[in-house]
């Protein structure tokens, strides 16, 4: 019997070689049916099979079949996709553009669809919409761009952190921020520096690198992202090599900003008359009641000094881009570098940035691809205080218009009502150096024309080198100067792997669907110290402090295990229904509720596809589409909330340990259902096109610190209290008034 199955075996290969080894050349060329210009980088596919090549920059191809095939397929984003029989001879291939609008591929989690065919309420933002402009942060291209995507920044100063939410606030201790994925890698994305106000730590990534970025808005896209999925996702594709000749690419642009709109204040003698009948008021004599507060004997004076003008600075932008984009059909590559040099409106504040990147794909044979995006960035953070601190810029508009700004010898005069900031200005220090790599490596292998698995690992490493000085003439730095060093490295390293699915059944079923499980592990660890007492400021190093009176480190981790599924169905190229599910396991969480469990499920109906509106001469496209599902948010204001936890003390110079946290062991994730319903619609062929959204979702188990008496030596603890409920419409419209070449 085994020798029997042993000969069935080698036949049954000898077979398999057979055919592949008798294959023939197929060659041709594609063009644009509107002008007959060759088309570079079409999609082409043996039917059935796996081979598969790509368009050369004159539109040309050749392609190595079994002698089986009697069918290629041609497609290209952009332009319908069409099945050619093959002929005796070189073939050429008449491509008609489709409809951009509906043709377009959307990023969704863990794989890409067509925008017509989406059953859930996802944002996009092309690249042709920001590539030329000054921006200082991707978050930037998405302002005014994403319906239901709101973004804030709390002041005008540069690498600062932005507040992003999508679709309002869905809780109110936990995480507020999207999850942000670039390139299938979870990025970091919460702020990691030591200042009051927040830093942007996505300020490192160079939006003219950036493809396209998605904003996953409802629970039916968001919910294959589960537990992490409650504040929306943004998902950023950075641009990729296309075959074709290599593209050398430069750019350079520059501007110009200044403050506008400055408040203006009082001159001297309009001072003097208020604080005079202030004074008087109060029984007080002017200049002796000014004197005294002061310490000064500027009552007579007349400066006439305009503080609000030494606020502000004259700014600057100027960028820098190189770019190489080429290869052929079996490697794809693109190289790019940048400088980005900012000059803030805000004395003493300015931005610079260094970007290098590499993504390059391989195509081994018919069945194996493999790739590497590869990225590296310095920036350079020049920051001031946070806007309440009596030693930021703006503070000085309060200083009377009788101090003089300078002394005799040109400092800045230190003997003034309140604090002078221009004292900072000469001698201090606060500069924040972020160095940062965002990569990954895949690989894929296709067992048949319709299903291919891929693996992927992908690195966001994160090292923030904060320095600070306070020269001993400065406020916070007085009697004898004071310094401080810290150092945060935050790691994400991102495993996936996934079983990819495409099928067309005859011609009205096509199936679609994506099944994984990743692995994703973080960690953060910090190292700070301050130092007092320095010779003089020339020396601003913590080795020359004469007082180390502060140094501390810690470290905290944390790790997810998913495993994942979706499915779409499409009828008729019609009617369209999907569904996913995830399950999450989180070390952030107590014993026994680790898992979570997240499903959605959607529905679409193309009504424009139906016979009473096909031939309509208003609608060219119309959809109905509906979604429910789950998401969830971990972000818990720790690692450990769940967890009892001991911490070292000393008393009396002894060391010696302390409870320091009440841990909650049924801790768990807050969970959020959402409901969406909403209308895609296009008018004259689709010159006007837009969606029309409605969304309610209900978020409980809120995460929350609830206060305790400290009579039981502890003042809060971490549960899962109250709920809260998001609800509102979205409209977007967008027209094409003018369509010329």
């Amino acid at each position: 019997m085994r020798k029997l199955i042993g000969m069935l075996l080698c036949l049954i290969l000898l077979s398999w070689n057979a055919l592949y080894a008798q294959n023939r050349e197929i060659s041709g060329k594609v063009v644009d049916a509107k002008d007959n210009s060759p088309l570079v980088g079409v999609s082409i596919m043996a039917k059935n099979t796996t081979a598969n090549t790509l368009t050369q920059a004159d539109g040309s191809f050749r392609l190595a079949v079994p002698n089986n095939v009697t069918t290629l397929v041609f497609s290209y984003v952009g332009y319908g996709t069409i099945e050619q029989p093959i002929g005796s001879g070189p073939m050429t291939i008449t491509l008609t553009q489709g409809d951009k609008a509906l043709s377009e591929v959307i990023v969704v989690g863990y794989g890409t669809r067509l925008k017509r065919e989406v059953t859930s309420s996802i944002s996009k933002v092309n690249n042709r919409e920001f590539q030329n402009l000054p921006l200082p942060s991707f978050e930037s291209a998405l302002q005014g761009r994403a319906a239901g995507v709101f973004i804030n920044s709390g002041s005008g100063k540069l690498g600062q952190a932005l507040s992003i939410r999508v679709r309002g606030i869905s809780s109110i201790a936990g995480g507020q921020q999207p999850l942000v994925v670039i390139d299938g890698v979870q990025a970091v994305a919460s702020p990691l520096g030591s200042y009051t106000e927040p830093d942007n730590p996505l300020a490192t990534l160079n939006p003219d690198d950036i493809e396209s970025i998605e904003v996953l808005k409802d629970a039916a896209s968001s919910a294959i992202y589960g537990a992490r999925g409650s504040n929306g996702v943004i998902l950023i594709t950075t641009k990729s090599g296309k075959a074709g000749k290599t593209k050398v690419s430069f750019g350079a642009y520059t501007g110009w900003s200044k403050p506008t709109k400055k408040q203006t204040f009082l001159n001297a003698d309009q001072y003097r008359e208020l604080f005079t009948a202030a004074a008087e008021n109060e029984g007080y004599v002017p200049a002796d009641e000014f004197e005294a507060e002061s310490g000064t004997t500027d009552w007579n004076n007349n400066y006439n000094s305009n503080w609000s003008d030494k606020a502000f600075q004259d700014g600057y932008v100027r960028q820098y881009n190189l770019s190489l984009n080429g290869g052929d059909a079996k490697t794809r590559f693109l190289m790019s570098a940048s400088w980005n040099d900012q000059k803030g409106i805000i004395l003493d504040n300015s931005l610079n940035r260094a970007n290098g990147r590499l993504n390059i794909d391989h195509t081994v044979n018919n069945r194996i691809k493999v790739g590497a995006n590869i990225s590296l960035a310095k920036s350079v953070n020049h920051r001031v205080s946070s806007d309440n601190a009596f030693t930021n810029p703006l503070q000085i508009n309060a200083l009377p218009p009788l101090h003089p700004i300078y002394q005799p010898d040109g400092t800045a005069n230190p003997n003034t009502l309140y604090y002078n900031y221009l004292v900072d200005h000469e001698h201090a220090s606060r500069v924040a150096t972020t160095y940062r790599t965002l990569s990954s490596l895949f690989g894929e292998y296709r067992f048949t024309p319709f299903l291919y698995f891929r693996s992927q690992v992908g690195l966001d490493f994160v090292n923030l080198q904060e320095e600070e000085y306070l020269g001993r003439e400065t406020l916070d730095g007085r009697p004898a100067g004071e310094a401080y060093n810290g150092q945060v490295t935050s790691t994400i390293v991102t495993y996936t792997n996934t079983l990819n699915l495409n099928k067309q059944f005859g011609d009205r079923h096509t199936l679609e669907g994506v099944g994984g499980m990743e692995y994703i592990r973080g960690r953060k660890s910090e190292l700070n110290a301050t130092g007092k007492g320095f010779p003089s400021n020339q020396f601003t190093k913590l080795i020359n402090a004469t007082d180390i009176e502060d140094a501390n480190s810690s470290a905290t981790d944390y790790a997810f295990v998913s495993y994942f599924a979706r499915l779409n169905y499409k009828l008729d190229e019609k009617y369209l229904i999907g569904a996913s599910y995830r399950v999450d396991g989180s070390s952030r969480f107590g014993k026994n509720v680790k898992y979570g469990s997240f499903p959605a499920a959607s529905v679409g109906w193309i009504i424009s596809e139906e016979d009473f509106l096909k031939s309509s001469n208003v609608f060219s496209f119309l959809k109905l589409r509906a979604s429910y599902g789950h998401t969830g948010n971990a972000e818990t204001p720790t690692n450990f909330s769940q967890l009892s936890l001991i911490g070292a003390t000393d008393y009396a110079n002894v060391p010696g340990l302390i409870t320091t946290q009440i841990g909650v062991p049924g801790l768990t994730w807050e969970k959020a259902g959402q409901f969406d319903v909403g209308v895609d619609f296009g008018f004259w062929d689709n010159r006007i096109t837009g969606e029309v959204d409605y969304f309610n979702k209900k978020t409980t188990s809120l995460l929350l610190d609830a206060p305790l008496p400290s009579v039981l030596g502890y003042t809060t603890i971490t549960k899962n209290i109250g709920s809260m409920r998001n609800k509102g419409w979205e409209f977007m419209v967008n027209a094409a008034l003018i369509r010329s070449d």
